[in-house]
């Protein structure tokens, strides 16, 4: 009994000697010493260098209920002849070492894309062991600085409202493609050395200007060769086994200069598979897709009258209606029959 006891009381001061040890960071100088990066934007310095803007938490100073809310981030601007030397030069304006952690997104301006390979620019964030493969990186049209000078809408840093708008984008509408440090690795280095990353501009939409995530920027060999609009990557998604999650419109008429407005029905998208198969023709190869697609009826336009039955013009516009069913009607078997 005695030798029993002894062993349990070895076990419990065992337990206490560790504790300490297993918790918390083991860092006691990481928060007061080191700056969190949150987001990173790449562009072209003024005199041919590499220019960083490097966006970092800032900790809120502010009593609950007192004074007016601060923005919890700011940003340090730093430029030089490489990444590694730029990255070092933010300790002499923050006074702090840079923490890359839990950044969340990496910007690079589409003219630094189309000059340097991608890999080689950002080879200091995969050798270096702060920086996470699973960070996101987007291609932006113009200065990527300027995105991180925009106000976020809700979150609290515009590096969190890109990073949550590009996954968005890319599982709710099908009009984005998400990419990651890891993935833009492996596809640059498969076979073809084709890579898909997103792509930000500013959308202009009654008169003002808004960050929007749509379309993707198309890499060879890690440097930026094209850019795919939304419009057109939504079709190139459905043929790459690579569509979540979207609407698809249906035209009432087959005639490509119908009007499109209020005249479409409207398909959402719930799930894809898509199979290719190559089918030799003579001298040429053909590309053979076949689409299965689970759909929900979202909204019907076509064949229908917007106006009330029995006013004035509802026979005019049951015509009109009955004849875009028939032209859908023919539009439909003359592409079965192609």
């Amino acid at each position: 009994m005695i030798r029993r006891y002894a062993t349990i009381g070895r076990l419990v001061l065992l337990t206490t000697l560790l504790g300490p040890l297993l918790a918390g960071c083991g860092d006691r100088a990481e928060i007061p010493q080191r700056g969190f990066v949150m987001g990173l934007a790449l562009d072209e310095a003024p005199e041919g260098g590499i220019g960083l803007t490097v966006q970092i938490f800032k900790p809120s100073q502010n009593i609950v209920g007192r004074g007016k809310p601060e923005k919890a981030y700011i940003n340090i601007k730093t430029d030089d002849e490489s990444v590694i030397e730029a990255v070092r030069d933010i300790t002499i304006h923050l006074g702090r070492k840079a923490q890359w952690s839990h950044m969340r997104i990496i910007l690079v301006s589409d003219a630094l894309a189309r000059k340097y390979s991608l890999l080689r620019l950002l080879d200091f964030l995969y050798r270096d062991h702060e920086p996470r493969l699973t960070t996101h990186l987007l291609v932006t049209k113009g200065e990527a600085s300027h995105y991180m000078d925009t106000a976020p809408y809700i979150e609290n840093s515009v590096s969190q409202q890109y990073f949550l708008s590009e996954k968005s984008s890319d599982s709710m509408t099908g009009k984005s493609v998400s990419a990651n440090l890891l993935q833009l690795a492996l596809e640059s280095r498969s076979p073809s050395a084709v890579a898909k990353l997103p792509y930000l501009y500013e959308r202009d939409s009654l008169g003002e200007s808004a960050p929007t995530v749509a379309g993707a920027a198309i890499l060879v060999d890690g440097r930026l060769k094209e850019v795919v609009p939304a419009k057109l990557l939504e079709g190139v998604q459905l043929l790459d086994n690579g569509y979540k999650n979207g609407i698809v419109e249906v035209p009432c008429s087959a005639a490509p200069a119908a009007e499109r407005v209020q005249q479409e029905d409207s398909v959402e998208v719930l799930s894809t598979k898509t199979a290719m198969r190559v089918r030799p023709a003579g001298d040429h190869v053909h590309l053979v897709f076949r689409v299965k697609a689970i759909t929900a009826l979202s909204e019907l336009v076509c064949g229908q009258t917007l106006k009330p039955k029995g006013g004035a013009g509802a026979g005019a516009a049951d015509s009109e209606g009955d004849r875009a069913d028939d032209e859908r009607q023919h539009g439909l078997a003359a592409a079965k029959a192609a």
